[in-house]
């Protein structure tokens, strides 16, 4: 399915409980993104891996040195410790280490071993060709490796599930809109009702707040209403 395809799913929906609306495209891929989210975590929690291929998507990210003193228990090593310019967006699973997969582009794809910053100073003792990656806290990868090479990388993949998957296209430098969103048609059933139930609530809360205001003005006892 296209990115156009799922906000005309979701028109079509609307259009087909006679809803007149203006919600806008935008917002119509935010909530379709919010309920993604939710569908595929609890599928993946009930179904670990599958459908995993149709839902994984590949973002490439740039890579820049960083200064050591920034990790002041390495400053007695030769270490390299490179960053992704660019912050890693969020991912759908419940281990993060375990939900995503980087690797290098010129060595060969070679796979990053991915971790928990708490186990850095652990990695002083690795082989010698041995690459650390972990999350920080800025939401950027950084990349340790006592290697020489590593100083010529300038970019790594990650696979995951992404949560904004027309996100992963803009980081990309992708002028062109989502080729194809990436959600099964089992999982879209699912995903399309719950956005549709959620505009109609919303188309149907003015109409509430209209009776609520009305009911407010509803005769008090004493001949006059709450409002005179």
């Amino acid at each position: 399915m296209t990115y156009k395809e799922v906000i005309y799913g979701i028109r079509e929906g609307i259009n087909a409980l006679s809803i007149e609306s203006d919600f806008t495209d935008r917002y119509i891929l935010f909530l379709i993104n919010q309920f993604r989210a939710t569908v595929v975590r609890q599928h993946l929690t009930n179904n670990p891996g599958e459908y995993r291929n149709q839902l994984t998507q590949t973002l490439f990210l740039e890579l820049e040195l960083v200064d050591n003193s920034r990790f002041p228990e390495l400053l007695n090593t030769n270490y390299t410790i490179l960053a992704t310019t660019k912050v890693l967006p969020n991912i759908i699973g419940q281990q993060m280490y375990k939900e995503i997969e980087v690797r290098t582009i010129s060595r060969l794809g070679e796979e990053i071993e991915m971790s928990h910053k708490e186990r850095l100073i652990h990695f002083q003792y690795a082989p010698e060709g041995f690459i650390f990656g972990y999350r920080d806290n800025d939401g950027k990868i950084y990349l340790i490796s006592k290697n020489i090479l590593h100083k010529s990388l300038s970019q790594i993949t990650v696979e995951a599930i992404f949560e904004s998957p027309e996100l992963v296209s803009s980081i990309n430098g992708m002028e062109a809109e989502l080729e194809t969103y990436p959600i099964t048609f089992g999982l879209w059933t699912v995903v399309k009702d719950m956005v549709i139930q959620q505009l109609a609530r919303e188309m149907a809360t003015p109409t509430d707040t209209v009776t609520d205001n009305a009911d407010n003005t509803i005769n008090t006892g004493n001949g006059k209403n709450s409002q005179e």
